[in-house]
């Protein structure tokens, strides 16, 4: 891969990785995502360039708890879907893949889906139990990109949402408490 290459040669020449793709690009592609340490620190974290190798890690730690009291699905963007199903299957967590037609097919990633998406994937899964919603859907006056709050989804969607961190931690943490 080209990417690859140009990180080689910086790292030769410069110590650092300094080229990266984005996570979309090895999700799409199916290409494993290099380790830790390639990132650098993860100055490009907030670009969405090494969230997935920081989750995997993370989850390493915090591996999701395989009992919970209640029913609990975790919600997320089509993108990060199939590395979240991952983790929650040995769990048997389910996981709801929300498509964003508020933006397009196109765009997958969950912190730009919009409220009224992840209500209508709610109300089709059936509304049953505790959705899991990750904080990255909200901004920092607690709305969606539709301007919906929670409990907005709550009523469209008939079920019970909680808003939870995005790290396998935060997740891990909220599965046990419920």
């Amino acid at each position: 891969m080209i990417v690859q290459e140009a990180q080689r040669r910086a790292r030769a020449s410069r110590g650092r990785t300094w080229a990266h793709a984005a996570d979309e690009f090895y999700l799409l592609a199916g290409l494993p995502f290099p380790d830790a340490e390639s990132y650098d620190g993860y100055p490009q974290y907030e670009n969405g360039i090494g969230l997935v190798r920081s989750f995997l890690d993370d989850l390493a730690e915090h591996p999701l708890p395989s009992s919970t009291r209640t029913s609990a699905v975790l919600v997320t963007g089509t993108m990060f879907a199939p590395v979240l199903e991952d983790a929650a299957r040995d769990a048997g967590i389910e996981v709801l893949a929300v498509p964003n037609r508020f933006l397009g097919g196109n765009v997958g990633v969950a912190g730009l889906l919009a409220g009224r998406d992840i209500a209508r994937s709610i109300a089709e899964h059936g509304g049953q139990g505790t959705y899991l919603v990750p904080d990255v859907v909200l901004n920092s006056d607690a709305l969606t990109l539709d301007d919906m709050t929670v409990r907005d989804i709550e009523r469209t969607s008939g079920a019970r949402v909680r808003i939870v961190g995005s790290t396998a931690e935060d997740m891990a943490r909220a599965l046990a408490q419920l």
